[in-house]
């Protein structure tokens, strides 16, 4: 495979192209610099088209940090342009492959890292509460670690994309003589779901209250499980002959998302919508020049989840978007800045960097079997120590969970954890269906993640994928068996 084949395209500029227009001094330093392109992938025994990638990756990784490094303490847009750039690029290097972590985790991952310091930027500026409340600042060392938490989930992941099969070939195990199985599973679970949003509009109850109730632990618990239903039905109507009914899906997932917005769980109905959107692009139903409606309506939709988050509860609203900057602000201010907020008041406090000492490694293995002795759970840590008596909870964030484990060896080494799990994950995707379900589940799960800790990912992953792969495993099997049949 010759390299000029497989040319790292940007528009109409390649890097050959770059390359012969960079000079220093008389040479054309670029057509030497280009030549690492022929001869690195014959050294690494891979096709020169992926080296490239990583030659590519390896470059932005360089030019960002040098962004950070050479910039001051208070050039904020210079922190946040670091970050841009190696999201941007790493997304630019899979050529926009929605169904690629370098797309989805990359772009949540800035938009967590970064949120907090383009308000700031902009005169925002945030409270917290540690012994009274005090003025949070803007510190640089927070996003130089968020940088190296990309900087290694982007090496370790791999900028190789798996090419996507037919439905026939990719996921031929999984074959419905019927729709009845998902369909009746789906009904069952909306009739709960549609009896839980009465009683929480009739009773104005709030998310805390409606928790505690059996009903609401029931949802809130295995809430995680039912959008996997509505992606089998997805997956399985595509692959019908004739026009599927998928305006008749959309109204079967209506209940879960308003008891969602009923409630304010924005992860129940957002949860939903992006397993739709990335099961739509995998299975070549939305294509990218969709994105162009798509980001514009998903930035309006997560500032309207601000907008009407208590709205069952309060019948009124307190924020107003009468602006292009509303929208934006509140788009970021979502669910956005938490875990730019909570990285900025660890990175001010050093006194905690590795104050864990990597207990909360092993807790979180251990937590899966029993709890150890002096668990800790991060998320309640940060709540006591920075905003005692509060009645509400801050989250937290994975990379400062690193940070108070081992300091910047922690923030490796989770990171390294996460993108190992979602490496295989993404490389099993198109073997069969139960890994191509499992892998979708597992991206909104990751986004989660992102203000949150391991112990959430974990958890996630065996208490909530293996009963999902069980149960897709028993409707694959009993649909083999007859016992689904019918005329649909």
């Amino acid at each position: 495979m010759v390299f000029s084949e497989h040319r790292v395209n940007l528009g109409k500029i390649t890097i050959r192209g770059v390359c012969k227009r960079m000079r220093f001094g008389s040479k054309f330093f670029g057509d030497r610099f280009y030549r690492i392109f022929e001869v690195v992938p014959k050294y690494l025994k891979m096709p020169s088209f992926l080296a490239s990638d990583y030659i590519y990756l390896f470059f932005l990784v360089i030019m960002s940090g040098i962004i950070l490094l050479v910039s001051d303490e208070m050039e904020i847009l210079a922190h946040v342009l670091a970050i841009a750039l190696l999201s941007l690029g790493a997304i630019a290097i899979v050529k926009f492959d929605l169904t690629h972590p370098y797309f989805w985790y990359s772009a949540f991952f800035f938009l967590y890292s970064t949120s907090y310091a383009i308000l700031y930027s902009r005169g925002h500026y945030y409270s917290y509460r540690i012994v009274e409340f005090r003025h949070l600042g803007y510190n640089k060392e927070a996003l130089v670690y968020c940088w190296i938490a990309l900087v290694v989930f982007l090496l370790i992941v791999s900028p190789h994309r798996h090419a996507k099969l037919s439905g026939a070939d990719a996921l031929s195990v999984f074959r419905y003589k019927s729709l009845r199985a998902i369909k009746t599973s789906i009904a069952f679970v909306n009739i709960v779901v549609v009896y839980a949003t009465l009683v929480v509009y009739s009773s104005q109850i709030t998310k805390r209250v409606f928790n505690t109730t059996l009903v609401g632990t029931l949802i809130v618990n295995f809430g995680e499980c039912v959008p996997i239903l509505y992606v089998l039905l997805f997956y399985c109507m595509s692959q019908k002959k004739g026009k599927p009914a998928y305006f008749a899906l959309l109204i079967s997932c209506l209940p879960l998302c308003v008891l969602g917005f009923a409630i304010g769980e924005r992860d129940l109905y957002l949860r939903v919508i992006l397993m739709f959107v990335i099961t739509a692009f995998s299975l070549d139903i939305i294509k990218r020049k969709h994105f162009i409606i798509i980001f514009p309506f998903g930035i309006l939709l997560m500032a309207l989840s601000v907008v009407f988050k208590y709205f069952f509860i309060s019948r009124t609203t307190t924020i107003r978007l009468s602006s292009v900057q509303d929208i934006v602000y509140w788009f970021l201010d979502s669910d956005f800045t938490s875990a730019g907020v909570n990285m900025q008041i660890l990175t001010s406090h050093p006194e905690y960097r590795a104050a864990f000492q990597g207990r909360g490694f092993v807790h979180v293995f251990t937590r899966l079997f029993f709890i150890p002795e002096n668990y800790v759970n991060h998320g309640t840590w940060f709540t006591e120590t920075f905003a005692p008596g509060s009645a509400f909870g801050y989250g937290f964030t994975i990379v400062g969970f690193g940070y108070v484990e081992l300091g910047v060896f922690g923030v490796i080494l989770i990171m390294a954890i996460l993108a190992l799990i979602i490496r295989f994950l993404y490389r099993k995707m198109w073997s069969n269906i139960y890994m191509y379900l499992l892998y979708i589940f597992s991206i909104p799960l990751y986004i989660y993640v992102i203000r949150s800790s391991l112990k959430v990912l974990l958890i996630s992953l065996i208490v909530h994928a293996i009963p999902i792969v069980i149960i897709s495993f028993l409707f694959n099997r009993l649909a083999a068996l007859k016992m689904f049949e019918s005329e649909d």
